[in-house]
C-alpha cells in the first residue's frame, strides 16, 4: 500500500511506466497492477523470476518493507531478495519505501525477524497433492542494506545502516524499553 501511494502521488509530476512483479500464491503483483492501472498508471505484469530479462530496461526499482532490522536490512515478500541481488548487479538503484513504524524492536538484540510459511495448497494444484511431493511456500525473505540504496520514510530517505538513527530519535522509549 505504501508503494501504490507512492507511485500515485508520483505520477501527478510525470508519467512512467511500472513494471510489476507477480509472486504467487496471493496475487499481491496482479493487484498493484490494477490499482495503478485504475490511477492512469501505464503498467507492465512479470514474473519476478524473470527480472534479470528486464533490468536494462528499468531505471529504479522500488520496493515495500514487511519489516525493518536495526542494521537497516529489510523483510519483504519472498522474490523482493533476488530481484535486489539482480539491481545491484546491474548497477540498478533499490530504494524502500516503508512508514518507520516497521521497525522490528527485537532486532535490537541479534533477533530474526520471523517468517513463515504458506500452506502448500496457495500453489498446489489438487491432482498433485496426493502425490508426495515435498513442497514448501516461504513468505517473506530478508534484503541485506548492502543491496539498499535508502529507505524512504515519512521522516525523508534514509541510507538503510542509519535507519535505527531515525528510530533512536523518533522512538526512543522503544530504544529505553528494549535497553538498547
Amino acid at each position: 500500500s505504501t508503494v501504490l501511494k507512492y507511485l500515485i502521488v508520483a505520477s501527478s509530476n510525470r508519467k512512467f511506466k511500472v513494471i510489476v512483479t507477480e509472486t504467487r500464491p496471493d496475487y499481491s503483483g496482479l493487484r498493484l497492477a490494477r490499482d495503478l492501472m485504475r490511477e492512469g498508471i501505464n503498467v507492465e505484469v512479470i514474473i519476478d523470476s524473470s527480472v534479470r530479462s528486464i533490468i536494462r530496461d528499468v531505471d529504479l526499482i522500488v520496493l515495500g518493507a514487511e519489516a525493518i532490522a536495526s542494521d537497516g536490512a529489510v523483510i519483504n515478500k519472498i522474490g523482493s531478495g533476488m530481484i535486489a541481488f539482480i539491481a545491484r548487479e546491474y548497477r540498478k538503484r533499490v530504494l524502500i519505501l516503508s512508514g518507520s513504524y516497521k521497525f522490528a524492536t527485537q532486532t535490537l538484540w541479534g533477533k530474526l525477524v520471523r517468517t513463515y510459511e504458506r500452506e502448500i495448497y496457495n500453489i498446489l494444484p489438487k491432482e498433485y497433492r496426493d502425490l508426495g511431493i515435498n513442497i514448501r511456500v516461504p513468505t517473506y525473505e530478508e534484503i541485506p542494506p548492502s543491496h539498499i540504496d535508502a529507505i524512504i520514510t515519512e521522516e525523508g530517505l534514509i541510507p538503510p545502516k542509519a535507519f535505527i538513527l531515525l528510530i533512536a530519535e523518533k522512538y526512543p522509549n522503544i530504544i529505553a524499553r528494549e535497553g538498547f
